[in-house]
């Protein structure tokens, strides 16, 4: 049976993406009545492991390598996910057959995401010394900030882990969520004194709006002091230039653009 152009367009798309048999990919697109982002979406879920069967395995496995290994497959069961996201850029950098853009325009907000039961499900089967399990889901849940908002508090527990690595997943999760950085502003101070989050804590904040400038350039104060004082012996471009920067960049998303001016090596408030 011959298809519509757009139809086509859709199952060529399908067939040279989905790294499943051609067949296959007909049968899943006629299944889902040729909606392209159910079919490609479905055909991208990890064959022969179900998501309800991948859930209990999380619960029980005990080795948290393997338990990493099963998220990864499990969230392959919501959408966006890493394989979704990475066929998207390969769509809009025209590396992919080619599709109507409004029908790339719909896939691009495509979303599938955990029930409430579900991301419970997630946290409550972490313990104390899964810390690079904790990690791997916090970056996971990157994409579905509103869906986790209600477990702010404890994500921001894990913001003041000790382990760095779990610190900054915790730190990079937070303004995804809605009212996150509102709402764990002192967080951000204190990751600011940390040279080890420091950079993490100034890239975090760049996602945010609607700031006082007041509170942020108060925070930002010790860096902007040090960053002077290099300018004198090392000049503007000194090791401190990144993250200035992103400071002013933060600031001017936050109506502070005038609050930091340099002349001679100087830095003020106007």
């Amino acid at each position: 049976m011959s298809l519509n152009p757009i139809h086509e367009k859709n199952l060529i798309f399908l067939k040279a993406v989905s790294g499943r048999s051609e067949a296959e990919t007909e049968e899943v697109f006629n299944f889902h009545k040729k909606d392209l982002r159910l079919s490609l979406f479905d055909l991208l879920k990890p064959e022969n492991l179900s998501k309800s069967e991948l859930f209990e395995q999380f619960k029980t496995e005990k080795n948290q390598d393997k338990r990493i290994e099963i998220l990864n497959f499990l969230m392959l069961h919501f959408c966006p996910n890493p394989r979704f996201k990475e066929i998207i850029l390969a769509l809009k950098q025209g590396k992919t057959p080619k599709i109507a853009p409004e029908t790339a325009e719909k896939l691009y907000v495509f979303r599938r995401v955990p029930s409430k039961a579900e991301i419970n499900l997630l946290f409550d089967s972490l313990n104390s010394e899964d810390i690079q399990l904790a990690t791997v889901l916090l970056e996971s849940l990157a994409d579905f900030g509103p869906e986790i908002q209600y477990q702010l508090s404890y994500i921001m527990m894990m913001a003041e882990s000790s382990d760095k690595s779990l610190a900054k997943a915790a730190l990079m999760l937070i303004p995804k969520i809605p009212q996150g950085i509102e709402d764990a502003i002192l967080l951000y101070k204190f990751a600011l004194t940390d040279s080890d989050l420091r950079f993490t804590a100034l890239n975090a904040l760049q996602y945010s709006y609607n700031l006082n400038p007041e509170i942020l350039f108060e925070m930002f104060r010790p860096i902007l002091s040090e960053y002077e004082r290099l300018c004198r012996s090392e000049g503007e471009m000194n090791s401190l230039w990144p993250e200035f920067n992103m400071i002013r960049n933060i600031l001017s998303k936050n109506g502070g653009t005038g609050r930091i001016w340099k002349f001679d090596y100087k830095i003020g408030r106007k």
